[in-house]
């Protein structure tokens, strides 16, 4: 498991948005709720879905538009990450 990998659970599908030692940063897919810390067993059993996890496109192939939605939703988040 790791960033940006989309693990599917008993309890949903979720992104990981990032990794510690003890914990995750993941965001529910299927509720589509603010990013929350679970403990690392939280995902022990679940499955990395492959087709639906992907890199996300770099900062310079996005349009103006997308840059900015994309400013303004990290702003929202940042304290989190």
């Amino acid at each position: 498991m790791k960033k940006n990998d989309i693990v599917k659970t008993v309890a949903g599908r979720f992104r990981i948005l990032a990794v510690e030692e003890d914990h995750v940063l993941a965001i529910d897919c299927d509720k589509k709720i603010m990013p929350q810390f679970f403990p690392i067993s939280f995902f022990e059993k679940g499955d990395v879905l492959k087709e639906l996890s992907f890199p996300f496109p770099s900062w310079e192939d996005l349009s103006l538009n997308e840059r900015k939605i994309a400013q303004k939703r990290y702003t929202m988040i940042a304290a989190a990450v």
